[in-house]
């Protein structure tokens, strides 16, 4: 199943206030690491998601560099080594933490153990199964 269908099918919540392209220039000058293409779709076409219990981070032109991916990404950074380089996309609670790369790889991060680990998924497969998850 596609993002655009899922959304047109279910009751998800996603951002009217969202960012342009030069702001994602900014987040990446901030965060010291590039967005990929299906992160920057995401974060372009619909800032964040939300749905049922399930709340991806994201950003929106209203927050800005205060939005909570980037925020969550910055404290990351700054707390545990292991993930720089990526961007928080959730926060499945108790410190488990869902990470995207350059290339759209997506990563499990337990900050609890200091743990990484490939999901061996890309963003937008983690979005549909995520969605599909409740």
């Amino acid at each position: 199943m596609e993002l655009n269908d899922f959304i047109k099918t279910h009751n998800v919540d996603f951002s009217y206030s969202r960012v342009d392209e030069s702001f994602i220039t900014e987040m990446e000058r901030i965060l010291d690491v590039k967005v990929g293409e299906q992160l920057k779709k995401y974060i372009i076409d619909y800032g964040y998601i939300g749905y049922e219990y399930i709340e991806l981070f994201g950003v929106n032109n209203i927050q800005g560099i205060k939005s909570d991916m980037i925020q969550q990404t910055i404290f990351l950074h700054e707390k545990f080594d292991a993930t720089n380089g990526l961007i928080a996309i959730e926060d499945q609670g108790d410190g488990d933490y869902y990470l995207v790369d350059s290339e759209d790889a997506v990563y499990r991060f337990i900050a609890g153990s200091k743990q990484l680990s490939a999901a061996n998924l890309s963003f937008d497969e983690y979005l549909i199964k995520r969605l599909l998850s409740v």
